[in-house]
């Protein structure tokens, strides 16, 4: 068994790359049960009126 030196920096490219993994995880589209796609983020569902009046 050899002794590694500790380089604290190899800890943060480790987070650097989990967090890549999960940004690209949740930003990507992901493919449906039919088989299209959709939008990975969360979308609300809205309902927008426009209306001739103005404020």
């Amino acid at each position: 068994m050899s002794i590694t030196r500790w380089d604290p920096f190899d800890e943060v490219t480790t987070l650097r790359r989990s967090m890549e993994r999960m940004f690209d995880d949740f930003l990507t589209p992901r493919r449906t049960r039919t088989g299209g796609s959709e939008a990975a983020w969360w979308q609300p569902p809205v309902e927008m009126f426009e209306t001739k009046t103005t404020r």
